[in-house]
């Protein structure tokens, strides 16, 4: 699927997730390919689906080395919980991930 990363874990190939990226134009929420270049004071989420249960946390490693939890958090949402082939918005609120920082690269760490 374009614009879908694919996660495995190193143990059981049919624990699968799915984590597309949003990227919020105007009004609209448009997926994206998650090696897209995005512009400073962009607006993202993501769409995440796994096949197992768990208990999501996501992580950001900025372009300076720096962690950031994501998610869950007070304003980006606190169920955590992930069912088996439900798809869950994070941040779990309405709002969005806005890119800031210096440019580079940064990494974005999904653990269940």
């Amino acid at each position: 699927m374009a614009g879908t990363l694919l996660a495995q874990t190193q143990q059981t190939a049919s624990r699968r997730m799915e984590i597309q990226v949003e990227l919020r134009k105007g009004e609209q929420w448009t997926k994206v390919d998650p090696s897209t270049v995005l512009e400073k004071e962009a607006q993202i989420r993501f769409r995440v689906k796994a096949s197992f249960a768990g208990y999501l946390y996501v992580m950001n490693q900025g372009t300076g080395g720096t962690y950031a939890l994501l998610f869950p958090r007070e304003d980006t949402g606190q169920a955590n919980r992930l069912e088996p082939g439900r798809e869950y918005t994070v941040p779990a609120t309405d709002g969005a991930f806005r890119i800031a920082g210096p440019p580079g690269h940064d990494i974005v760490y999904w653990i269940v």
